[in-house]
């Protein structure tokens, strides 16, 4: 036997079907028939569940940086995975600074190498070719934006596993104008630019509902 609710369900499910292929005005489907429709999903693209991560950020080929970039593209983009189950554990982003620190060599290293050294199974790494901070009209002046490509290495074979038909994926994030002061506003900015990187990689690697 069916639940009521399922029951309920099916013929509006049935009407709404049926109703979509009419002539019937936008507004009127937009608000009665297609929250009856369960939005379309995406498949992950590459599954990371059962694997433990190293988030490499590669910044070598920008200008002056701010002193919370790395750290801030690290924890959103592992925060952000994880909320999502999508993977199984993280390399800390202590332990990737303690590593830095005492490996000033390792931006000679190959990403299998780097995953090796910090016991990760799989490497998402982010090379950073642009980053723009503070805005033309002054000091207190910002407009955050970065752009970079995205890969991820298997570390165990040594290959790219992501994305399958191209070298890397291109991401491009930009924030709006804004003016303030202060470390503090600053570390906040750079917070914000680290999670809108998370939030256009991250579902790449989870199930997800199909946006507009």
């Amino acid at each position: 036997m069916y639940p009521k609710r399922t029951l309920l369900f099916i013929p509006l499910l049935c009407l709404a079907t049926a109703l979509a292929g009419c002539n019937i005005p936008h507004t009127l489907y937009a608000i009665f028939i297609a929250p009856l429709i369960p939005p379309p999903t995406v498949e992950a693209e590459h599954s990371m569940a059962d694997k433990t991560l190293l988030i490499w950020i590669d910044d070598t080929a920008v200008g002056p940086k701010h002193h919370s970039l790395r750290r801030e593209l690290t924890m959103q983009v592992r925060k952000h995975l994880e909320e999502r189950q999508a993977i199984g554990g993280a390399v800390a982003y202590a332990k990737i600074a303690q590593f830095r620190m005492a490996h000033p060599e390792c931006i000679d290293m190959s990403i299998q190498e780097l995953g090796k050294h910090l016991q990760a199974e799989q490497v998402l790494y982010l090379f950073i070719n642009q980053f723009q901070f503070h805005h033309e009209a002054g000091e207190e002046y910002y407009q955050p934006s970065l752009s970079g490509s995205a890969k991820i290495v298997d570390v165990s074979l040594g290959e790219r596993v992501w994305p399958n038909d191209q070298s890397y994926q291109s991401f491009v994030v930009n924030q709006p104008l804004i003016e303030g002061k202060g470390t503090e506003f600053e570390d906040g900015l750079i917070q914000k630019l680290g999670t809108a990187v998370a939030q256009e990689l991250g579902p790449y690697f989870y199930k997800h509902k199909k946006t507009p």
